[in-house]
This record gives C-alpha cells, structure tokens and sequence, in this order.
C-alpha cells in the first residue's frame, strides 16, 4: 500500500528485549496489525504473523465474513504447532488455551479504505486538526480484558467493528497496538480539553488503573498545554523513518512514565492529494 511507513519493536525496559508479539504486513492494496496476547495461551507471536500473512485480498465488511475466514485457516496453524506444543511437553495447554491476538485490517479500494478490528488495537483517522474518528474513543475501555481472536474458539460479534473512511487531502490514517494507541487517545483528550474529552478523562482519572497513571503523569508533564498536531503527533511520526529514531523515541516517553511497557507498532497512512 502506497504512503504508508511503519516500525514495530519488542518491550524493553532496559535492561533488554523480549520476543515482539506483534505483527504488521503491508500489501499492494491492503495492510493489517496483529497484537499477540502472549499472558493468553501459547505462540502468541507466532499466531500474530500466521494472521497478518493470511490476510484475504477481499475486506473483511461483516461480522459472518471474519468467521468464515477464520474457520477456512484456523486449522492449518493448529497443525502445524500442536506437534511442536507435544514437543515442548505443553500440548495440553496449547489444546486448552489456543493462540490469541488482536487484528486491524484496512484494505484501500478505489478511493476508499475499508477497515474492520478484533480487539484493542485501534484505527484513528485525523483530520488537520481534530480526531475524526477512533475504533475505541474511550480509553477507560482499555481496563477491560480485550476480545482476541483465538484459533480453537469461534469469534465473539461483540469484539468485532468494521466501516469504510475516504481520507481528504492532509487526514492520516494511524494504527497502533494497544499501549501506543493508549498514548495517542490519552495524549488527544488531554491536549484538546473538550468537555467531552474532560469528561472521559475525569472517567479514567477514577479508574484508579495503570492509565490513570498515565494520565496523572502526563498532566505533570504539561500535555495539557502542548498542541496536539505539532508537540504530540509530528515528532510521533517522524520518528518511523527507522527502528532505531522510533525505539529511541518510544524509550523516551517510557522513561517520563507517559506510556506503558509493551511492543509497540505504529503504522502511518497520509494522503498528499484529495481522494476524488
């Protein structure tokens, strides 16, 4: 897909580097992020990448489709590991607890994206200067236990959201993984004081969770005076030109405790010229 730059990294929190859970793949006309729940069930990873890579040429638009496509390639993964799970001496566990991650898909058409997502990792679609729209709008949503999608259990309709965006000339199109999604929604609300956003940030200020936290810490950190577009999202992006400015600048903002200990993906999607 055209435009589009990406970098995904391991956690570190360090003093070094895990496995990278998650998973991006871009295509001629499609793209798709994959959040590996490594605390759930076995090959978390590897289950990731088995789903970006099976991505169908055709969007994902309803809930029925997302089933029939994962029931066409859930068992050929199944095969594949169950003997390496028996390997392991863990194939009881991998029957029991499967193999589970998150998935956001967007396939460009003509000129339009087609989108749909299973889980916390989240689409936005930013305008010049506002949030136009967000596959999860409120980040006391994040405390929940995410849909995922698991290859021994059929989807849940509730875990599944699908539309279609027409970016006009300046929007970007942004996908991240749940800990950079957090910082991004997090950081929007609380530089652009709405009494909407207010609102959902006084919600997630009582939560008494890890993202109040965030938030409190990002309050300390003067976020509420910065100008979302330039102090927040630019350098943000800016810093995808490779692994290392984007490891070194996500390692920043970590160390001001604004964003969690995670993998972190980010994919950037901007269209110079206006979609006719």
């Amino acid at each position: 897909m055209q435009n589009a730059h990406f970098q995904t990294i391991a956690k570190n929190d360090g003093l070094g580097k895990t496995v990278n859970e998650d998973h991006v793949q871009v295509f001629e006309n499609r793209l798709v992020v994959s959040d590996g729940a490594g605390g759930t069930g076995l090959f978390a990873d590897k289950w990731s990448e088995y789903l970006c890579f099976h991505l169908p040429n055709d969007p994902i638009c309803t809930f029925d489709e997302l089933c029939i496509w994962q029931e066409a390639i859930w068992e050929e993964f199944y095969k594949e590991y169950k003997p390496v799970a028996e390997g392991k001496g863990i194939g009881a566990k991998f029957l029991q607890e499967g193999s589970s991650a998150t998935l956001v898909a967007l396939w460009q058409v003509e000129n339009q994206f087609h989108w749909c997502t299973y889980g916390d990792s989240v689409l936005f679609h930013f305008g010049k200067k506002n949030l136009k729209f967000a596959s999860i709008v409120n980040p006391s949503q994040f405390n929940q236990s995410p849909w995922l999608l698991n290859w021994k259990d059929a989807p849940d309709e509730k875990g599944f959201q699908s539309g279609i965006l027409k970016l006009e000339k300046g929007d970007k199109l942004l996908i991240a993984t749940d800990t950079l999604a957090q910082y991004i929604l997090i950081s929007y609300l609380t530089s652009n004081p709405s009494k909407a956003n207010k609102a959902l940030l006084k919600e997630l200020a009582e939560s008494g969770s890890r993202l109040a936290n965030t938030y409190q810490q990002m309050v300390v950190e003067g976020y509420g005076n910065k100008t979302f577009q330039t102090d927040i999202l630019e350098p943000l992006l800016q810093s995808l030109a490779n692994e290392n400015v984007f490891e070194m600048y996500i390692q920043q903002l970590f160390q001001k405790e604004v964003i969690g200990l995670d993998d972190y993906s980010l994919v950037w999607i901007e269209h110079s010229t206006e979609l006719s």
